[in-house]
C-alpha cells in the first residue's frame, strides 16, 4: 500500500510538472495571472524553482501593453480601472453621491476611479484579501477579509444604509484547466451576487467578472430574475483570448 501511494504521488506530481512546462512552450496566455491553490494539493505541489526556470511568474502575469503605460501615465495602479471605466461611461453605473461596494479591490484602481465619480460626499467600501496597493482618500473605507468567507452581517456594519452599487472584478486562483477555472469564476461571481442580494438597494446596480463556460447561463438567467436590465461585456481592455466577461445588472428589482 505505501508503495501504491507513493507511486500515486509521483504520477500526480508529474502530470503537474508536465502541464506547466506545456503551457510554458505554448505562449502562456493566462486569463488574468497564474497561481495555484491550496484547494488543488496536486498543482499546490508544484516547486516554485520549476517555474522560474522555465520562466512563468506563479503570482501574475503582468500585460505590457497600451492600457498599462495609460495607467502609469494616468497614475492608476491597474490597466482594469479602464474597464470599468469603458462599462461605466456606457451604461451609468456610477453616479455623484453612491454608496459603493467593490469586492476583490485589490491593488485599488477601481476605488480611485470610483472615488472620483462619486465625490467627498459619496462612499466606497473596498474588501480584499491582499492590503490596498496606496494610501486611499477620505470618501473609501478598506476592510482587509476573505469575501467567500466574510459575514455580510459586517459588511452591513461599515455603511448605515444600503448600496447603491456592488462592484466584483475577483478572479480566482488558475491551474489552466479550464473546467476547474470556471467553477472557481462561478463560485466567486454567485458570492458577489449573494452579496448584492443582502446590501443592494432597490433599482441599484451590479456589475462582475466570470470566466465563460457552462455554468454561464444559469447565472445569467439568475441575474435577469433579479434585475430590470442585463447585459454581457466584454471591454476593450480584456485581451481578446481571455476568455472573461463582465456581466451587467441594472435595476435591482
Amino acid at each position: 500500500n505505501s508503495s501504491q501511494n507513493s507511486f500515486e504521488i509521483f504520477l500526480s506530481d508529474a502530470f503537474s510538472y508536465c502541464l506547466v512546462i506545456h503551457r510554458a512552450l505554448e505562449d502562456i496566455s493566462l486569463p488574468a495571472y497564474i497561481a495555484f491553490s491550496h484547494e488543488t494539493p496536486h498543482f499546490g505541489s508544484i516547486d516554485h524553482s520549476l517555474c522560474n526556470i522555465i520562466g512563468i511568474d506563479m503570482h501574475r502575469k503582468e500585460i505590457k501593453d497600451f492600457y498599462f503605460y495609460k495607467a502609469k501615465r494616468e497614475h492608476y495602479l491597474a490597466r482594469s480601472v479602464y474597464k470599468l471605466k469603458e462599462i461605466d461611461e456606457k451604461y451609468h453605473l456610477l453616479k455623484k453621491n453612491d454608496v459603493v461596494l467593490d469586492l476583490g479591490c485589490h491593488p485599488g484602481s477601481w476605488l480611485q476611479y470610483c472615488s472620483k465619480i462619486i465625490g467627498p460626499k459619496g462612499m466606497i467600501l473596498g474588501i480584499d484579501v491582499k492590503e490596498l496597493g496606496y494610501k486611499p482618500g477620505d470618501n473609501v473605507r478598506f476592510l482587509k477579509a476573505d469575501i467567500l468567507n466574510l459575514n455580510i452581517r459586517t459588511i452591513k456594519s461599515m455603511v448605515n444604509k444600503h448600496f447603491d452599487v456592488v462592484l466584483s472584478d475577483m478572479a480566482p486562483f488558475t491551474t489552466g484547466v479550464k473546467s476547474i477555472d470556471h467553477q472557481r469564476s462561478m463560485n466567486l461571481a454567485r458570492r458577489s451576487l449573494e452579496i448584492a442580494n443582502q446590501v443592494l438597494r432597490k433599482a441599484g446596480n451590479f456589475l462582475c467578472k466570470m470566466l465563460e463556460g457552462e455554468e454561464s447561463p444559469a447565472f445569467l438567467k439568475e441575474i435577469k430574475e433579479r434585475f430590470g436590465f442585463i447585459k454581457v461585456y466584454k471591454p476593450k481592455g480584456s485581451r481578446k483570448e481571455s476568455r472573461e466577461i463582465y456581466v451587467i445588472g441594472l435595476g435591482k428589482r
